[in-house]
C-alpha cells in the first residue's frame, strides 16, 4: 500500500544519507592518515638531512660548501637524492654514501671558492671605476680653472686625463686590483699609494700633452 512505500523509501533515503555520511568520514579518515604519513616521512627526511649535514660538518667542511636547494644543477640533484631519503642513515649507509657525499662537496667549494673570487675582483674593479670617474672629474674641475693667457698647448694638457685603461696598465693599478683581496682591503691599499697614482697621472699627462 501507499504507507509501506513510503516507509520504503524514507528507509531507501535514510540508508543512501547514511551510505554517503560514512563515505565522507572513511574520505577524512583517508586523507589524515596519508597527511600524518607524508609528515612522518618528511620528518624522517629531515632527520636524515640534519644528521649527515651534522656529520661532514665534523669532517670539517663548512656549511656553505654543502649544496642547498637554494642552488641548481646536477650537483644539487645528487645530493638531493643521496641524503633527502626516508631511511635513517644507519653506519652501513654512512660508509657507503659518505665517498660519493665528499666528492660532492669538494666540487661545491671549489665552485663556491671560485665565484667568491670573481666577486671579490668584480667589486675590486667597481670601485676602482667609481674612484676613477671621480678623480678625473675633480682633476678636470681644478684645470678649467686654468688662466685664460695659457697658451693652447698648455690648456689641452690640463683637460686631457688617462683612461681606466692607461690606468691598468700600470703595475701598481694592475697589481691592486689582480692581487686577491676585499675592496676595502684594496682601498686602504691604493690610498697608502695615491702619491705614487697621482705622479702616474700627471707624468702621463705631460708625456702625451
Amino acid at each position: 500500500d501507499k504507507r509501506a512505500l513510503d516507509d520504503w523509501r524514507k528507509e531507501k533515503v535514510k540508508n543512501a544519507d547514511q551510505r554517503r555520511k560514512e563515505s565522507r568520514e572513511l574520505a577524512m579518515f583517508l586523507n589524515r592518515m596519508e597527511k600524518e604519513r607524508l609528515k612522518e616521512l618528511e620528518d624522517l627526511k629531515k632527520a636524515r638531512r640534519l644528521e649527515t649535514e651534522h656529520r661532514v660538518r665534523a669532517l670539517g667542511w663548512a656549511r656553505e660548501d654543502i649544496p642547498s636547494s637554494s642552488r641548481s644543477g646536477a650537483l644539487c640533484r645528487t645530493w638531493y637524492d643521496l641524503v633527502n631519503q626516508s631511511k635513517p642513515l644507519t653506519e652501513r649507509i654512512w660508509a657507503k654514501i659518505q665517498p660519493k657525499l665528499i666528492a660532492l662537496l669538494e666540487t661545491s667549494r671549489a665552485e663556491r671558492l671560485e665565484k667568491e673570487l670573481k666577486q671579490r675582483k668584480l667589486s675590486r674593479y667597481q670601485w676602482l671605476l667609481g674612484i676613477f670617474t671621480q678623480i678625473k672629474h675633480k682633476f678636470l674641475v681644478y684645470h678649467s680653472r686654468a688662466p685664460a693667457l695659457l697658451a693652447t698647448h698648455d690648456i689641452t694638457q690640463h683637460f686631457i686625463f688617462p683612461s681606466l685603461a692607461h690606468m691598468l696598465a700600470w703595475l701598481l693599478v694592475k697589481h691592486l686590483c689582480e692581487t686577491d683581496s676585499t675592496a676595502d682591503e684594496m682601498i686602504s691599499k691604493f690610498k697608502k699609494h695615491w702619491d705614487e697614482i697621482k705622479f702616474f697621472i700627471n707624468k702621463w699627462k705631460t708625456t702625451v700633452g
